[in-house]
């Protein structure tokens, strides 16, 4: 009995830890199949970065070629937040969504223009909504970033991506392990 007792006391810190420090860090999930869409999506790093604004927190793509903001990919103090934006636009805004699209898109097509639609966060999800347009055609793209604590008390970040328009899933990669949803399960590295 004692033994329970300091185990849940034990477990009731390390959350209440975790809640204080929030969840600022670098995950990674590395691919443990052969399915990479092109050697894309091998691994995914993200960094997530706690801010003061009503968002909470930014979250990054890690990639060789430098650091994009995909949460929010758009502050809303920006004054092109809800406006629609190219694809080839050059602004940093428009390199992020670029860079997230190439890592995810199973087809050749890029949209033409894209458009955030809502961003939400509370201490242990955030999420973003965005609008993309390719041929006349409009699809809501949902990015739910989840985060907990695995068995062991380790922070892990949970990405996992949904359209409103069922066709539309086919269109995106998703984890190709076939014991998951589909979520990329990124675990936090030690720093």
């Amino acid at each position: 009995m004692k033994r329970i007792i300091v185990s849940l006391l034990f477990s009731t810190l390390l959350i209440a830890s975790i809640v204080a420090q929030g969840w600022e860090g670098t995950y990674i999930w590395n691919n443990p199949t052969k399915k990479t869409n092109g050697g894309k999506m091998s691994s995914l790093m993200l960094k997530v970065v706690e801010v003061e604004e009503e968002w909470l927190r930014e979250i990054w793509l890690l990639e060789e070629s430098g650091e994009y903001r995909i949460f929010p990919v758009v502050l809303p103090t920006s004054e092109s937040y809800s406006e629609w934006h190219k694809y080839g636009e050059k602004t940093s805004e428009g390199e992020s969504f670029r860079h997230n699209n190439k890592k995810i898109n199973l087809t050749p097509v890029n949209p033409g223009k894209w458009m955030v639609s809502s961003i939400e966060s509370t201490s242990e999800e955030s999420l973003s909504s965005i609008t993309v347009s390719a041929f006349n055609m409009k699809i809501k793209v949902s990015s739910l970033f989840s985060f907990s604590l695995d068995e062991n008390g380790k922070e892990q970040l949970t990405f996992a991506l949904d359209t409103d328009k069922d066709f539309a899933k086919g269109l995106f990669f998703t984890n190709p392990d076939q014991n998951g949803d589909g979520s990329f399960v990124l675990t936090k590295i030690d720093e």
